[in-house]
């Protein structure tokens, strides 16, 4: 691990997942946009929390965290694309 969190490829890229769900998310009109960027902080969070352990077992502990939370963001975002599928067929009728 380096010495800054900030120049860490994998925090700088969950920065940005996170910089981009808040900008598609700017309403949280529905829960799912609140649940998705709650899972965005937390991978941002965990990835944080684990570089600060003093040891890799903890670090890759935190990172399982932050991969079950981008799992979290693909099961939101499956049931969004399937709600906006049953949306147009019903409109289409």
């Amino acid at each position: 691990m380096g010495k800054d969190l900030r120049s860490a490829f994998i925090y700088q890229r969950a920065t940005e997942l996170t910089d981009a769900i808040y900008s598609l998310t700017r309403e949280e009109a529905f829960l799912r946009d609140y649940q998705i960027r709650r899972s965005s902080v937390s991978i941002l969070s965990n990835i944080a929390e684990g570089f600060e352990r003093c040891s890799k077992t903890g670090f890759v502990q935190f990172l399982f965290q932050a991969k079950c939370s981008a799992g979290e963001i693909c099961g939101w975002s499956k049931l969004n694309q399937a709600s906006c599928f049953m949306l147009e067929r019903l409109m289409l009728r």
